[in-house]
């Protein structure tokens, strides 16, 4: 679709093989899309069946785009990193459950374990530091990572979420502050609850964005609030209450 005015500008139809997840773009002819069963690469100018990519299989989902790789996120084989040149793996790490986000120093942030770990796109060096809990993997009725970082400061911001998504706590990693993760940084109000990803990152008024639901099931996951937080007090600035059932939805910004 057209980023202005929405409009259809081409379309790939669906087939029993198209179970697509995530999408990332290489350049302005060709992007990847992530799926069930591994990574394909799709021509944006001719929107021809999409070629499936060497490296990984299987359930695979978030992707990023940073430096000279490509990080893509699987079930199987954690974080396959690809050269963004050629499309050759260049890297795998194991066990990896959330990724992925690039804060200004154009670091790349992923979990592995108990850590949070951030990746260098130009040399692949790693660095990490130990959260105070345990990220859960996305692949139950897979969701997007919830984890974003801030574009004006080098921090990054997850939630404590179960695997099938939910949680009530949001927390925030200033780069090089250890104190800034001893207690979350946002907490959701009373009887409400996380759903799957569910976050963003408001550039234009340095905002976190969430959306919760009711807590419990059936109709309460028709009773949604949007919350929009300063991202540097956590302080609340707004809320919007609206029914409907909506989720899993996610946030996009202009």
């Amino acid at each position: 679709a057209d980023a202005k005015t929405l409009k259809e500008v081409g379309r790939i139809p669906a087939s029993p093989q198209s179970d697509w997840r995530a999408f990332v773009g290489l350049d302005e002819n060709n992007g990847l899309l992530s799926s069930s069963k591994g990574i394909f690469k799709v021509n944006l100018k001719t929107y021809d069946p999409p070629t499936q990519l060497a490296g990984a299989s299987g359930q695979t989902g978030d992707m990023l785009k940073a430096g000279k790789y490509v990080y893509t996120l699987s079930q199987s084989e954690g974080a396959v990193i690809y050269n963004a040149a050629d499309l050759t793996v260049a890297k795998k790490i194991k066990d990896v459950t959330l990724g992925f986000a690039q804060t200004p120093n154009n670091k790349v942030w992923y979990t592995k374990g108990k850590f949070l770990y951030n990746s260098d796109p130009l040399t692949l060096a790693t660095d990490s530091v130990e959260l105070p809990f345990t990220p859960a993997s996305t692949w139950f009725v897979w969701f997007s990572s919830p984890i974003i970082a801030s574009t004006k400061e080098n921090t990054v911001y997850l939630l404590k979420s179960p695997g099938f998504g939910g949680g009530k706590m949001l927390y925030r990693y200033i780069e090089g502050n250890k104190a800034s993760l001893d207690q979350p940084f946002i907490t959701t109000p009373d009887k409400q609850s996380f759903y799957k990803k569910n976050l963003g990152y408001y550039a234009k008024t340095n905002q976190i964005v969430t959306t919760t639901v009711q807590d419990g099931y059936g109709t309460n996951y028709g009773v949604n609030n949007i919350y929009f937080y300063d991202a540097t007090s956590g302080n609340l600035v707004k809320k919007i209450p609206y029914e409907g059932y909506y989720f899993p939805a996610m946030f996009v910004f202009h």
